[in-house]
């Protein structure tokens, strides 16, 4: 998830400051991915399905972990939604509001011991069933909401968090709507912002010309910070 904030980050830099070169941004971002190690195991990411069957548990686990390696999981896309939104409010109400800016809707109740998402498509799942539920527990939201609204500078998180808007508005623009698989970035926008090579696809895409969102950057790309 660090990873995520750093390349918006590079997005909000990318709008305020001269233009550097292309690789060297993209040297940056892999540096960035290396330290933060966004390439998580099978086993780490879905670690936490609670499923009873052993046979049905491994199927899911698998079969959700191979489409989160294609970008393709609405679970993990509602984790990022999630966590970048606990990250960037200072309020039970601002998390919930920010997030329903994102499309989803929530159910966060004081008789309920779970909270419930439902995301732009519909579907719904609770928080202890989404990739570490074990931090996104009720309790360990709440506190990570006040040690924001007791720390971080509120002005500070709302701009990051319209750095996030902005980033997703800019993938779901109608100059992506050519491309192959312009379906698939437009449900996992949040998603794509964690793959490589984000910085070239929003230079290309600023300079009128499509995505090709399926291309892999397998170049080497000159070490400079």
């Amino acid at each position: 998830m660090a990873s995520l904030l750093n390349v918006i980050h590079l997005v909000a830099c990318w709008e305020k400051s001269p233009k550097p070169s292309v690789k060297i941004l993209l040297s940056r971002k892999e540096k960035l991915n290396e330290q933060n190690q966004i390439n998580h195991s099978a086993s780490d990411i879905w670690a936490n399905d609670n499923s009873t069957s052993m046979d049905k548990s491994n199927y899911t686990k698998a079969g959700e972990y191979r489409s989160t390696r294609r970008g393709m999981s609405w679970k993990y896309e509602l984790y990022l939604a999630v966590n970048e939104c606990i990250n960037n409010s200072t309020s039970k109400e601002e998390f919930i509001s920010n997030i329903e800016k994102l499309g989803y809707k929530v159910k966060w109740t004081d008789t309920r011991k779970y909270i419930t998402f439902t995301t732009p498509n519909g579907k719904k799942c609770r928080n202890n069933k989404l990739y570490k539920a074990d931090e996104l527990t009720k309790e360990k939201i709440e506190n990570r909401l006040q040690l924001n609204a007791r720390y971080a500078d509120k002005g500070e998180l709302q701009q990051r968090m319209n750095n996030v808007l902005n980033a997703v508005a800019l993938l779901l623009s109608p100059k992506s709507n050519n491309q192959r698989n312009s379906k698939n970035h437009k449900n996992y926008p949040l998603s794509k912002l964690e793959g490589d090579a984000l910085i070239e696809r929003i230079a290309e895409l600023k300079k009128g010309r499509g995505i090709d969102w399926d291309n892999q950057h397998n170049n080497d790309y000159e070490q400079e910070w």
